[in-house]
């Protein structure tokens, strides 16, 4: 099983012990799934393929909403395929739970905020290898 320091709003968290907390399972893919979908691709010198540029692609776009969104949503798709061939390549030298890895994308949903049109709500529904759906949402500001 593998795991990840747990992240919020960037900051690592600590334990009522002192220890860092962990991630693991559906919470570990949640947060590896939007990491990937908030990190601009060429965010990480180390790995420049990393990251998504779904922020770009809708923030200040001057192109038509439907085709934003449909190049965003592609966009989406194509991170989190980055990311089931980073967890098969991770899987050839750890121990890692099917609840921690996607199966398959099952869908994309871009929609505008109705009280702030300047608000987007992105959500990836996923399914595990354990068959346990998934949503992970996040918001982009225009």
């Amino acid at each position: 099983m593998s795991f990840d320091l747990k992240l919020l709003n960037g900051d690592l968290l600590i334990s009522n012990t002192g220890d860092l907390q962990i991630v693991r399972d559906n919470e570990k893919i949640r947060q590896d799934v939007l990491k990937m979908l908030i990190t601009p691709t060429g965010g990480n010198k180390a790995h420049p393929w990393y990251g998504s540029d779904v922020g770009p692609t809708l923030i200040g776009s001057v192109f038509d909403r439907t085709f934003s969104v449909d190049v965003a949503t592609q966009q989406i798709k194509s991170s989190i395929e980055n990311l089931q061939i980073i967890q098969k390549t991770q899987a050839q030298t750890q121990n890692v739970t099917a609840a921690e890895t996607i199966l398959a994308i099952k869908d994309v949903y871009i929609n505008t905020n109705p009280q702030d049109q300047r608000v987007l709500e992105l959500k990836v529904s996923l399914i595990t290898n354990a068959l346990t759906p998934i949503d992970v949402k996040f918001y982009v500001r225009l």
